[in-house]
């Protein structure tokens, strides 16, 4: 049973041998962790002022409004991303990141 959990772990984990995957997936991470912050600190700081749920739930609701809005546009084999194949995917992936740090400043 060891030798088969081992094994397991092994082969879980075997893409972060790659250095530029690992890096990937390490800046990936901090940034997930940093996004779910602000969304946790910016809700919070809403609840705090309004002392409102409709309002909570108003500034949820625009949190994830890019998302809903910007899915068309990304490039997933699931079936999103239906408008990207003409718009070059570097101008996409920068207009994104440009959008999610104005939204949170």
């Amino acid at each position: 049973m060891k030798r088969r959990m081992g094994r397991f772990w092994r082969q879980t984990f075997s893409s972060l041998k790659v250095p530029n995957y690992r890096l990937y997936f390490t800046g990936q991470s901090i940034s997930l962790a940093g996004t779910w912050m602000q969304m946790t600190a910016q809700s919070w700081l809403v609840l705090t002022l309004t002392h409102s749920s409709t309002d909570l739930g108003f500034a949820l609701a625009l949190q994830t409004l890019p998302v809903l809005l910007l899915a068309p546009y990304g490039r997933c084999s699931n079936g999103t991303g239906t408008y990207a194949k003409p718009i070059p995917r570097g101008r996409v992936a920068v207009d994104v990141a440009r959008r999610r740090v104005r939204g949170a400043a």
